[in-house]
């Protein structure tokens, strides 16, 4: 069965947010009295995000587990930026929807202002966060997701070559979520040179083995999780993930939506030579080459919930360059091969979007307000 309020809540809150995105890329005004107008869509769009995660009520697999402790106070084992907020939001006995709402609002308030100067790219990048369904991936593993967002803020500051900056937004991003630290990589990596993968051909061929691998390798990866089971918690991996629910739905299993994010993959590489010239700037190849190295990685370890944790953070790469390249096709449509191409990607995210709703009960995406619990 349909849940319909999840249908109802979901898409409203999407075509909100679309709206406003779009009338603020327009520079479209609303006057509220004679002498005042009002500018800022993108506020809006992140006041309602946060408005409607923050009523939820077990919507993400993260979400019983938080709330129990916050009910209880016990967040010792949280890391330093996440257990002081949220030690100040029990003591003064901050009602749980405000807590989750914070949370909520960090994530869309640094995803979009990332990109405060291409605010052209807002209505694409709302869309692919809804209709790519990454939107409830931040409501099932929020503290990592929180610090995701802020490694996606700091990509500037690689191209910019700020390390100190860099650094800073790591040391934040582990506050929280510890497995950050290991972003201290990308730096040298993206600092000294970009653009890595260009081949088409190559890129097409290395994603497709690493398909038939992902396939091929639920035995191994199972028993490579057995074997690191036991440090689990050290990394930061909650005991209620192992083997949990977001482990089996990202299991390599071939089906419409697995089809669907292919062909998105296989779209994104057949025009990524002509987005590199079409943007012609070195966050865009940065970009890139996390989103190639995040769908190979996630595709290969895709039956290890463990080894996949620290890839995550490449995971929202897709999110972007898919609506870079929405627009791309959208501002290039004189072409009719573009048009059809355009009309493919949108048809293929919105397969995505509708199959969110055919999770069952377990997934937690099922959409309750906090007052129906």
């Amino acid at each position: 069965m349909i849940p319909m309020q999840s249908v109802l809540v979901y898409t409203m809150t999407f075509l909100m947010m679309f709206s406003a995105s779009v009338l603020y890329k327009n520079g479209r005004s609303a006057v509220l009295m004679p002498d005042m107008k009002y500018r800022r869509w993108d506020i809006l769009a992140c006041l309602i995000f946060t408005i409607v995660f923050g009523l939820r009520y077990n919507v993400g697999i993260d979400y019983a587990n938080y709330k129990e402790m916050y009910d209880t106070h016990e967040f010792e084992r949280l890391e330093y930026i996440f257990r002081g907020v949220s030690e100040l939001f029990a003591a003064n006995e901050v009602h749980v929807t405000i807590y989750f709402a914070l949370w909520a609002f960090l994530q869309i308030y640094i995803l979009m202002k990332a990109f405060r100067s291409e605010k052209f790219i807002y209505p694409a990048l709302i869309f692919t966060l809804f209709a790519g369904q990454y939107f409830l991936l931040w409501m099932n593993v929020i503290r990592q997701d929180i610090a995701a967002c802020i490694f996606i803020y700091s990509i500037a500051f690689i191209v910019d070559k700020k390390f100190l900056k860099y650094l800073l937004c790591i040391v934040i991003a582990c506050g929280f979520h510890k497995t950050a630290v290991l972003l201290l990589a990308v730096y040298p990596i993206l600092r000294y040179r970009k653009n890595y993968f260009n081949n088409i051909p190559v890129q097409i061929g290395v994603l497709l083995v690493s398909v038939v691998i992902g396939l091929k390798s639920a035995e191994l990866m199972e028993a490579i999780d057995r074997l690191m089971e036991p440090f689990l918690l050290v990394l930061g991996y909650e005991e209620y993930a192992f083997g949990g629910v977001e482990s089996s739905i990202s299991e390599v299993k071939i089906g419409v939506s697995f089809l669907a994010t292919l062909m998105i993959d296989f779209m994104i590489i057949a025009y990524s030579r002509r987005m590199k010239a079409f943007y012609a700037n070195d966050r865009f190849l940065c970009f890139y080459d996390l989103y190639y190295a995040g769908i190979v990685l996630n595709m290969l370890l895709a039956n290890s919930f463990i080894l996949q944790r620290p890839v995550r953070y490449f995971r929202f790469f897709k999110m972007i360059i898919a609506a870079y390249l929405l627009y791309y096709l959208y501002k290039n449509g004189k072409s009719k091969i573009n048009v059809i191409a355009f009309i493919v990607l949108i048809a293929l995210f919105l397969l995505l979007y509708i199959s969110l709703f055919r999770y069952g009960p377990d997934a937690c995406y099922i959409y309750y307000f906090f007052w129906q619990q």
